[in-house]
C-alpha cells in the first residue's frame, strides 16, 4: 500500500487539520504564559497613571482652597461689621440704662421739672416731641 492510498482523500485533510489544532493550541499556550506587557513597563504605566491622577486631584483641591479663601475674606468682613453692630448697641444699651437710672433718681429723689436731659446718642432714637 503506498502512503497516498492509505491515508485516502479524507484521512489527509483530517490528519492536516489535527496538525493545525495541535499548533494553534501549543502558540495559544506559550503566548498565554507569556507577560502581555514586561513588568517595567507595566510600573511605568501605573506610575504614571497615579501621577496623572494626583494631579488632578491637586488642582481640585487647590481650586477649593482659592473658593474658600474668597469666602472666609467675605465671612471675616461680615463678622466685623457684625461685631461693630454688636459694639455700638452695648453702647447705645448702656448710655440708655444710665438715663433711665438718672430718670429714676430724679423720680424717686422727688426733683423739681426738668428731668435730666437725653444723652446725645439715645437723642435720634427718642422721639423729638418728648425732648426737653
Amino acid at each position: 500500500m503506498d502512503a497516498g492510498s492509505a491515508l485516502g482523500g479524507g484521512g489527509l485533510i483530517s490528519l492536516i487539520l489535527a496538525i493545525g489544532a495541535g499548533l494553534k493550541w501549543w502558540i495559544g499556550r506559550k503566548d498565554a504564559q507569556k507577560d502581555p506587557i514586561p513588568k517595567d513597563a507595566a510600573a511605568v504605566a501605573l506610575a504614571q497613571s497615579g501621577v496623572t491622577l494626583m494631579q488632578a486631584v491637586a488642582k481640585d483641591l487647590e481650586t477649593r482652597l482659592t473658593a474658600l479663601s474668597g469666602s472666609n475674606q467675605d465671612l471675616e468682613k461680615r463678622v466685623s461689621a457684625a461685631e461693630g453692630t454688636i459694639a455700638h448697641h452695648e453702647h447705645l444699651l448702656t448710655s440708655a440704662m444710665s438715663h433711665i437710672k438718672a430718670l429714676l433718681r430724679h423720680i424717686r429723689e422727688g426733683r423739681p421739672w426738668p428731668p435730666p436731659p437725653a444723652p446725645a446718642d439715645l437723642r435720634d432714637l427718642i422721639d423729638p416731641t418728648l425732648h426737653d
